[in-house]
Formats: structure tokens, C-alpha cells, sequence
């Protein structure tokens, strides 16, 4: 019975296993320099993770209350003015691309910054 797995398969299977790491792992790496907020679609405001400082932000609109607690290089909803309240639930984010959403509210808190790669060509 000849070897149905030759040393070539084995090479290009763990090429493409790398390559999978790489594009998973990659984004996660960015660095998150600012926290955004947007309510009702538009920028409310762009504040500093890096600032050592603790920034509460509260956001009033027709649609609700909301307070976002900027701090330690993490944000988080400490209230929130909707029923389900799962924005609060959510807990903590800081890294790139992370986002609290509260539909009910329209408020929208995103975390940006580092320069983002849209595609990866080879």
C-alpha cells in the first residue's frame, strides 16, 4: 500500500494553517487609541484611551439616557434609559473594532485607531 500523505501535503497543510492564524489573529492586534460615539448616526465625540484619566459622558437625546464611562483604557455604559439594558450587560470593551450598541437609544460606542488594512493582497 503506497503513503497516501506525502511531505508536500504536509508542508502546504501548515502553510495554510499559518496563513488562517495569521488573518484571525492579526486584527486583534491593532491598537485601540480612541473610543467613538455616535447618536442617532452622527458623531457625538472621540475620546483618548491612552489619558490615564476617568471620563463619564452623558448622553441625552429624545430617544433616552445613557451614561459611557471612558477609564483605564476601557468603555463601558454605567446606565442606560432602555428596557433590556444589554449595552450595561455587555460589560467592558478596549479592543479595536469593538463595539456597545443600544438600538432603543440610538447610541452607538466603537473602539478606533491604528492604521486598519480594508485587504491583504499576495
Amino acid at each position: 500500500m503506497t503513503n497516501l500523505i506525502k511531505t508536500g501535503d504536509v508542508i502546504i497543510a501548515v502553510i495554510i494553517l499559518i496563513l488562517t492564524a495569521a488573518f484571525v489573529l492579526l486584527p486583534s492586534f491593532g491598537s485601540a487609541d480612541f473610543a467613538v460615539i455616535y447618536v442617532d448616526g452622527k458623531e457625538y465625540g472621540k475620546y483618548n484611551l491612552n489619558e490615564n484619566n476617568k471620563t463619564t459622558v452623558e448622553l441625552v437625546s429624545d430617544y433616552g439616557h445613557n451614561t459611557v464611562v471612558i477609564k483605564n483604557g476601557q468603555v463601558f455604559v454605567e446606565k442606560s434609559s432602555c428596557k433590556d439594558k444589554l449595552e450595561v450587560k455587555a460589560g467592558p470593551i478596549k479592543k479595536q473594532g469593538q463595539t456597545l450598541v443600544c438600538l432603543p437609544n440610538r447610541v452607538v460606542v466603537t473602539i478606533e485607531g491604528g492604521a486598519k488594512t480594508d485587504a491583504t493582497a499576495f
